[in-house]
């Protein structure tokens, strides 16, 4: 995903996510800035953290068996754990990146979250045999509905 924000909220959102999921959340790639401007007379620019740039990155997991980890849902690998971060883990991490930095552009997926709206949009992730929606692919054993009342959501969610 590209994220066009500071490295500070970058910083404190993984920080706050990986709390919220006991630990288990952390980036995969990057977070690299994606700039031509990243050399002044040959010398790396030191860029301030304070400084709005596009940062190209994936969050991940640690443990696949952990907290914030996604499971598959193929006909023949039902519930196998995958290193791969779950759709409310992405949703969190989403959240902590706005509320760090309003201004912030998040682009999954080709889609655009920002301050004005787009998190929290369920999208279909599984076949046409077997349609699921992405919020079905994890198993909250760890944070179950805590998970759900502490982000709003009421008992029953996914």
């Amino acid at each position: 995903m590209i994220i066009k924000t500071t490295r500070d909220a970058l910083e404190l959102a993984i920080k706050e996510t990986a709390e919220r999921f006991a630990g288990n959340i952390e980036y995969r790639n990057g977070p690299e800035p994606q700039t031509t401007r990243a050399y002044i007379d040959n010398k790396p620019f030191p860029f301030a953290s304070d400084a709005r740039l596009r940062y190209r990155l994936t969050i991940t997991v640690r443990d696949s068996k952990g907290a914030g980890a996604s499971i598959s849902r193929g006909w023949n690998t039902e519930g196998n754990a995958i290193s791969a971060a779950c759709w409310h883990a992405h949703g969190f991490y989403f959240d902590r990146v706005l509320a760090a930095d309003p201004l912030a552009v998040i682009r999954p997926r080709g889609n655009v979250i920002d301050s004005n709206g787009g998190n929290w949009q369920d999208f279909q992730r599984g076949s046409m045999v077997q349609p699921s929606m992405a919020s079905e692919w994890c198993d909250h054993i760890d944070t179950g509905e805590s998970l759900a009342v502490d982000l709003g959501y009421g008992k029953g969610w996914n």
